[in-house]
Protein backbone atom coordinates (compact mmCIF):
# COMPACT_ATOMS: atom_id res chain seq x y z
CA UNK A 1 0.00 0.00 0.00
CA UNK A 2 1.48 3.42 -1.01
CA UNK A 3 1.33 6.09 1.40
CA UNK A 4 -1.14 8.26 -0.85
CA UNK A 5 -2.98 4.79 -0.13
CA UNK A 6 -3.24 5.25 3.70
CA UNK A 7 -3.89 8.61 3.88
CA UNK A 8 -6.67 8.27 1.73
CA UNK A 9 -8.12 5.25 3.33
CA UNK A 10 -7.57 7.05 7.18
CA UNK A 11 -9.81 10.05 5.25
CA UNK A 12 -12.44 7.95 4.24
CA UNK A 13 -12.27 6.27 7.36
CA UNK A 14 -13.02 9.67 9.40
CA UNK A 15 -15.10 11.09 6.67
CA UNK A 16 -17.60 7.74 7.21
CA UNK A 17 -17.45 7.99 10.90
CA UNK A 18 -18.76 11.58 10.42
CA UNK A 19 -21.48 10.39 8.11
CA UNK A 20 -22.41 7.38 10.62
CA UNK A 21 -23.68 10.71 13.14
CA UNK A 22 -21.03 10.38 15.55
CA UNK A 23 -20.23 13.22 17.50
CA UNK A 24 -17.99 13.98 20.86
CA UNK A 25 -21.18 14.62 22.66
CA UNK A 26 -21.39 10.64 22.35
CA UNK A 27 -18.19 10.28 24.63
CA UNK A 28 -18.27 13.52 26.64
CA UNK A 29 -21.19 12.11 28.70
CA UNK A 30 -19.55 8.67 28.68
CA UNK A 31 -17.77 8.49 32.30
CA UNK A 32 -15.78 5.06 31.89
CA UNK A 33 -14.57 6.57 28.93
CA UNK A 34 -13.62 10.35 30.12
CA UNK A 35 -11.88 8.55 33.31
CA UNK A 36 -9.29 7.34 31.17
CA UNK A 37 -9.46 9.59 28.03
CA UNK A 38 -8.26 12.49 30.10
CA UNK A 39 -5.17 11.02 31.67
CA UNK A 40 -2.60 11.55 29.09
CA UNK A 41 -4.22 15.28 28.82
CA UNK A 42 -3.84 15.31 32.87
CA UNK A 43 -0.42 14.33 32.51
CA UNK A 44 0.66 16.72 29.47
CA UNK A 45 -1.31 19.50 31.99
CA UNK A 46 1.27 18.50 34.55
CA UNK A 47 4.29 18.00 32.32
CA UNK A 48 4.16 21.53 30.68
CA UNK A 49 3.52 22.90 34.40
CA UNK A 50 6.90 21.43 35.69
CA UNK A 51 8.23 22.66 32.32
CA UNK A 52 7.07 26.05 32.98
CA UNK A 53 5.34 25.74 29.94
CA UNK A 54 1.56 27.88 29.75
CA UNK A 55 -0.25 27.52 26.88
CA UNK A 56 -2.77 30.22 27.89
CA UNK A 57 -2.75 33.05 26.06
CA UNK A 58 -0.64 31.56 23.01
CA UNK A 59 -1.74 30.12 19.67
CA UNK A 60 -2.00 26.15 19.50
CA UNK A 61 -2.46 24.53 16.37
CA UNK A 62 -4.63 21.48 16.87
CA UNK A 63 -3.25 18.88 14.41
CA UNK A 64 -5.51 15.72 13.36
CA UNK A 65 -8.51 17.59 15.48
CA UNK A 66 -10.91 14.22 14.53
CA UNK A 67 -14.58 14.23 16.29
CA UNK A 68 -13.43 17.73 18.74
CA UNK A 69 -12.71 15.41 21.89
CA UNK A 70 -8.69 16.53 22.01
CA UNK A 71 -9.34 20.15 21.53
CA UNK A 72 -12.38 19.61 23.85
CA UNK A 73 -10.31 18.04 27.14
CA UNK A 74 -6.78 20.68 25.64
CA UNK A 75 -9.58 23.91 26.39
CA UNK A 76 -10.87 22.88 29.57
CA UNK A 77 -6.90 22.85 30.89
CA UNK A 78 -6.14 25.97 28.61
CA UNK A 79 -9.19 28.21 28.09
CA UNK A 80 -7.41 31.30 27.53
CA UNK A 81 -5.13 29.58 24.03
CA UNK A 82 -6.27 30.65 20.84
CA UNK A 83 -6.71 27.05 19.10
CA UNK A 84 -6.68 26.68 15.13
CA UNK A 85 -7.64 22.72 14.36
CA UNK A 86 -6.73 21.24 11.07
CA UNK A 87 -7.48 17.16 9.96
CA UNK A 88 -6.72 15.70 6.33
CA UNK A 89 -10.67 15.36 6.58
CA UNK A 90 -12.41 18.32 5.81
CA UNK A 91 -15.88 16.79 7.70
CA UNK A 92 -13.94 16.63 10.59
CA UNK A 93 -12.60 20.25 10.97
CA UNK A 94 -16.28 21.24 10.00
CA UNK A 95 -17.61 19.28 12.39
CA UNK A 96 -15.06 20.60 14.97
CA UNK A 97 -15.34 24.14 13.94
CA UNK A 98 -19.02 24.17 14.45
CA UNK A 99 -18.85 22.73 18.56
CA UNK A 100 -16.34 25.48 19.58
CA UNK A 101 -17.45 28.67 18.28
CA UNK A 102 -14.37 30.84 17.20
CA UNK A 103 -12.45 28.27 16.59
CA UNK A 104 -10.40 28.08 12.90
CA UNK A 105 -9.86 25.53 10.89
CA UNK A 106 -8.87 24.22 7.56
CA UNK A 107 -8.00 21.04 5.95
CA UNK A 108 -4.48 19.91 6.06
CA UNK A 109 -2.63 16.83 5.21
CA UNK A 110 -0.06 16.65 7.77
CA UNK A 111 3.00 15.35 6.43
CA UNK A 112 3.11 18.42 3.87
CA UNK A 113 1.08 21.28 5.64
CA UNK A 114 0.48 24.78 3.66
CA UNK A 115 1.18 27.24 6.68
CA UNK A 116 4.85 29.20 6.25
CA UNK A 117 7.39 28.38 9.08
CA UNK A 118 6.54 29.76 12.70
CA UNK A 119 2.84 30.37 12.00
CA UNK A 120 1.88 29.40 15.60
CA UNK A 121 3.28 29.47 18.88
CA UNK A 122 2.61 25.67 19.63
CA UNK A 123 1.31 22.91 17.84
CA UNK A 124 -0.22 19.48 19.56
CA UNK A 125 -1.40 16.38 18.28
CA UNK A 126 -2.96 13.47 20.31
CA UNK A 127 -2.84 9.84 19.35
CA UNK A 128 -2.90 10.33 15.40
CA UNK A 129 0.62 10.52 14.09
CA UNK A 130 0.53 6.76 13.92
CA UNK A 131 -1.37 7.15 11.20
CA UNK A 132 0.79 8.92 8.83
CA UNK A 133 3.08 6.36 6.67
CA UNK A 134 6.07 8.66 7.73
CA UNK A 135 5.90 9.62 11.20
CA UNK A 136 9.01 11.34 11.84
CA UNK A 137 7.99 13.46 9.09
CA UNK A 138 4.89 14.99 10.91
CA UNK A 139 6.68 15.49 13.72
CA UNK A 140 9.06 17.55 11.71
CA UNK A 141 6.51 19.54 9.86
CA UNK A 142 4.50 20.50 13.44
CA UNK A 143 8.13 21.89 14.34
CA UNK A 144 8.31 23.43 11.13
CA UNK A 145 5.16 25.73 11.66
CA UNK A 146 5.25 26.23 15.44
CA UNK A 147 7.74 29.12 16.93
CA UNK A 148 8.01 27.64 20.01
CA UNK A 149 7.48 23.91 20.15
CA UNK A 150 5.69 20.84 19.72
CA UNK A 151 3.82 18.57 22.59
CA UNK A 152 2.29 14.95 21.42
CA UNK A 153 0.78 12.17 23.14
CA UNK A 154 1.25 8.92 21.02
CA UNK A 155 1.08 5.14 21.25
CA UNK A 156 4.61 4.01 23.54
CA UNK A 157 6.96 0.96 22.32
CA UNK A 158 7.86 -0.89 25.31
CA UNK A 159 8.61 -5.13 25.93
CA UNK A 160 4.98 -5.06 27.33
CA UNK A 161 3.26 -3.33 24.91
CA UNK A 162 4.75 -5.44 22.31
CA UNK A 163 3.52 -8.73 24.50
CA UNK A 164 0.16 -7.34 24.37
CA UNK A 165 0.64 -6.95 20.62
CA UNK A 166 2.06 -10.45 20.19
CA UNK A 167 -1.20 -11.41 22.27
CA UNK A 168 -3.37 -9.51 19.77
CA UNK A 169 -4.51 -7.49 22.75
CA UNK A 170 -3.04 -4.69 20.84
CA UNK A 171 -2.91 -3.64 17.55
CA UNK A 172 0.14 -3.81 14.70
CA UNK A 173 -2.07 -2.47 12.52
CA UNK A 174 -4.89 -0.54 12.21
CA UNK A 175 -8.63 -1.61 10.66
CA UNK A 176 -8.02 1.18 7.90
CA UNK A 177 -4.92 -0.59 6.61
CA UNK A 178 -1.78 1.89 8.72
CA UNK A 179 0.62 0.44 10.57
CA UNK A 180 0.64 1.84 14.34
CA UNK A 181 4.37 3.39 14.81
CA UNK A 182 4.83 3.54 18.45
CA UNK A 183 7.33 5.71 20.19
CA UNK A 184 10.30 5.33 22.31
CA UNK A 185 11.97 8.25 24.58
CA UNK A 186 15.16 7.25 22.84
CA UNK A 187 13.37 7.70 20.03
CA UNK A 188 12.24 11.59 20.56
CA UNK A 189 15.37 12.32 22.09
CA UNK A 190 17.45 11.49 19.15
CA UNK A 191 15.21 13.54 16.97
CA UNK A 192 15.86 16.27 19.49
CA UNK A 193 19.35 16.07 19.55
CA UNK A 194 19.67 15.87 16.09
CA UNK A 195 17.78 19.56 15.77
CA UNK A 196 19.66 20.73 18.85
CA UNK A 197 15.79 21.34 20.17
CA UNK A 198 14.98 20.28 23.74
CA UNK A 199 12.29 17.66 24.92
CA UNK A 200 10.93 16.33 28.09
CA UNK A 201 9.02 12.92 27.72
CA UNK A 202 7.03 10.82 30.01
CA UNK A 203 5.05 7.08 29.78
CA UNK A 204 1.66 6.18 31.40
CA UNK A 205 -0.93 3.69 31.42
CA UNK A 206 -4.45 4.03 30.37
CA UNK A 207 -6.81 1.94 28.73
CA UNK A 208 -8.71 1.94 25.72
CA UNK A 209 -11.35 -0.46 26.87
CA UNK A 210 -14.66 1.21 27.30
CA UNK A 211 -16.37 -0.35 30.45
CA UNK A 212 -20.24 -1.57 30.34
CA UNK A 213 -20.78 -1.71 33.82
CA UNK A 214 -19.74 0.46 37.02
CA UNK A 215 -18.06 -3.08 38.27
CA UNK A 216 -16.21 -3.44 35.06
CA UNK A 217 -14.80 0.21 35.25
CA UNK A 218 -14.22 -0.15 38.88
CA UNK A 219 -12.04 -2.94 37.96
CA UNK A 220 -10.03 -1.70 34.83
CA UNK A 221 -9.71 1.82 37.13
CA UNK A 222 -7.74 -0.93 39.79
CA UNK A 223 -5.40 -2.40 37.29
CA UNK A 224 -4.63 0.80 35.47
CA UNK A 225 -3.85 2.40 38.75
CA UNK A 226 -1.34 -0.65 39.93
CA UNK A 227 0.05 -0.61 36.05
CA UNK A 228 1.16 2.65 36.66
CA UNK A 229 2.08 2.44 40.34
CA UNK A 230 4.38 -0.70 39.24
CA UNK A 231 5.40 0.10 35.65
CA UNK A 232 4.41 3.18 34.20
CA UNK A 233 7.50 3.06 32.66
CA UNK A 234 6.25 0.21 29.81
CA UNK A 235 3.27 1.93 29.57
CA UNK A 236 0.82 2.23 26.11
CA UNK A 237 1.02 5.87 26.10
CA UNK A 238 3.93 8.75 26.07
CA UNK A 239 3.83 12.09 26.34
CA UNK A 240 6.35 14.49 24.69
CA UNK A 241 6.86 17.75 24.71
CA UNK A 242 9.48 19.25 22.19
CA UNK A 243 11.05 23.03 22.51
CA UNK A 244 12.97 24.74 20.01
CA UNK A 245 15.16 26.88 20.64
CA UNK A 246 19.07 26.65 21.96
CA UNK A 247 20.05 23.49 24.19
CA UNK A 248 22.33 25.38 26.96
CA UNK A 249 22.26 21.90 29.09
CA UNK A 250 21.87 18.75 26.53
CA UNK A 251 18.32 17.28 26.43
CA UNK A 252 15.96 17.93 29.04
CA UNK A 253 15.02 14.31 30.64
Amino acid sequence: MTAVEIKERVRDSMDRFFIGQVTVAEYEHNYFHDYFRRMPFALTHQMLGEAGIDLNGKSVHLAACGTGIDLFHLSRLYSGAKFFVTDISSQAVSSTQRRFHGVGGQTEDLERLSFPDNSFDWSFIAAAIHHLPRPALGVYELLRVSREGVIFIEPHDSWLVRRFVSLGLAQEYEDVGNYVYRWTESDVKKLCRSLYYNCRCSTMFATHRVAKTRLEFELLRGLNFLANTLVSGSGNYIVCCITKGPVKSGVLK
